[in-house]
């Protein structure tokens, strides 16, 4: 079967389809294939990544420090959640960041299409946090545990 750009172009940005749903499948697939691998306990590694942007459209972008180049800049920036085992790894979280003047212009951010209950600053940690919690990935809540060590 052969999709064209516009059907895959369609699909993402007009077909309705819940992101949330493929994420905590993507982690379930994830995890049940990093199962049987022997070693050590997998780990969610949480990380934040960026892209160096032009513009100010994009949601999320505006001048703030980007890692990849060591510097502030006008970009988007990210937070991971990675499930680790051995020497595989998959991203199975993400949450975009936004910076105080997107989460101060409700206007901007409604126009820009950020649904309502995304539209709460939050901040890198409580992103990292969320998706340890499971809150955006289910089948990591058992991650919560009081026993579960945080390490930076």
């Amino acid at each position: 079967m052969q999709t064209s750009y516009d059907q895959i172009q369609h699909f993402i940005s007009h077909a309705p389809w819940d992101a949330t749903v493929v994420k905590k499948q993507v982690a379930l697939n994830v995890q049940r294939a990093l199962q049987p691998i022997r070693g050590e306990q997998a780990l969610m590694i949480i990380d934040e990544s960026g892209w160096k942007k032009q513009g100010r459209n994009s949601v999320g972008v505006a001048r703030q420090y980007l890692g990849s180049e060591g510097k502030v800049d006008n970009a988007q920036v990210v937070v991971l959640g990675v499930l680790s085992k051995a020497h595989y790894a998959s991203i199975i979280a993400s949450g975009l960041f936004l910076p105080d003047e997107w989460t101060k212009d409700t206007n901007r951010m409604t126009a820009a299409g950020v649904p309502q209950e995304a539209q709460e600053c939050q901040t890198k940690p409580k992103i990292a946090l969320s998706q340890r919690c499971g809150e955006t990935i289910e089948p990591l809540s058992s991650a919560c545990s009081s026993d579960a060590p945080l390490r930076g």
